[in-house]
């Protein structure tokens, strides 16, 4: 059994299709018109996702630092 890259459905091998960059592309995407699978492209999104996440939760635990003193030195006045 092989995984299809361009729809991730499980096939057995000799229903799909090695293309010459090493994806294996079952026989329905290939009549839908599918040729390439870019991963790098895909990989490159979703590790954008997660550099945008880490500053998203950086920027919310700074947040959280600073109203944390502003509550500490209003107490102490």
């Amino acid at each position: 059994m092989k995984t299809c890259d361009a729809c991730l459905a499980r096939i057995a091998r000799q229903d799909c299709h090695r293309n010459r960059h090493g994806e294996y592309i079952c026989r329905s995407c290939q009549a839908a018109g599918v040729k390439v699978v870019n991963r790098s492209r895909i990989l490159r999104g979703s590790r954008g996702i997660w550099r945008q996440l880490t500053w998203a939760l950086a920027g919310t635990v700074l947040a959280i630092l600073v109203v944390a003193v502003l509550i500490l030195f209003s107490h102490e006045t």
